[in-house]
């Protein structure tokens, strides 16, 4: 599956989308619905390329805050009454809306993806859906799937979140950004987990400043030359420890 939007509704600054709910062309979708037969207040949608892989900006642009709907889409814990937005005509006036909403759209299902599904749904799928879409909403089901085949969503309840995680949903890996992590652990054995990869970069440091250091092996042509056999067997060994078993 892949990623294709995120949302989110009443949280922190993302309220809700003002500009469409004002267009004279808007029609709600099934999640934009409120409890209590409101008027529809649709989600804010950010779009995701499936190029994307960084999301830069400016501080206080909402670079976390797409981050962490997309996070609180996912897995549905940790979402907090404060991340409520303060500007929102429900905050503290409806007992049922007392945190914010989210919500993952997905493209991509084969064949293939049809048995976990209906697993998922505890119920027999026919065809491969076009779209899914997954949201965490305050009122019961909180935990609902949306499948469009041409121009309709029906609604559908996780029955097993087990299997929907078996889908292929993506998971959430957090950094720590106060930890000097390049200096620590290779950027290469984060994203492959192959022990090969594991040499932590102050070891490939130290190694550097030995040889080309103030009073390393190389640190003049007269050095070099004098310590000419030394590196060679020095770097046919690390070649060699080097080589996948």
């Amino acid at each position: 599956m892949q990623l294709t939007a995120v949302y989110a509704r009443f949280f922190r600054s993302l309220n809700f989308d003002f500009m469409k709910r004002a267009s004279s062309g808007y029609k709600p979708l099934p999640w934009d619905e409120v409890p209590g037969g409101a008027a529809p207040y649709p989600f804010v949608k950010v779009a995701i390329d499936e190029h994307i892989t960084t999301i830069v900006g400016a501080n206080e642009s909402g670079k976390s805050q797409v981050l962490a709907a997309i996070e609180f889409g996912l897995t549905g814990e940790k979402v907090l009454q404060r991340d409520f937005c303060r500007y929102s005509p429900f905050f503290l006036r409806h007992k049922d809306l007392l945190l914010p909403e989210f919500g993952l759209r997905f493209s991509g299902l084969t064949d293939a993806d049809l048995p976990l599904l209906g697993e998922a749904l505890g119920q027999k799928l026919d065809a491969v859906p076009e779209e899914l879409a997954v949201f965490r909403m305050n009122t019961t089901p909180k935990a609902r799937v949306y499948l469009r085949n041409g121009a309709d969503w029906a609604v559908a309840t996780v029955k097993k979140p087990s299997a929907l995680e078996q889908l292929g949903m993506p998971s959430v890996f957090k950094i720590d950004a106060g930890v000097p992590l390049p200096d620590s652990v290779p950027i290469r054995y984060v994203a492959t987990g192959q022990k090969k990869d594991a040499m932590p970069h102050a070891q490939v440091r130290s190694g550097l400043d030995m040889l080309f250091g103030a009073f390393g092996m190389v640190s003049s042509p007269t050095d070099f030359e004098a310590n000419r056999e030394s590196l060679r067997s020095s770097l046919t060994l690390a070649r060699v420890s080097r080589r996948p078993t």
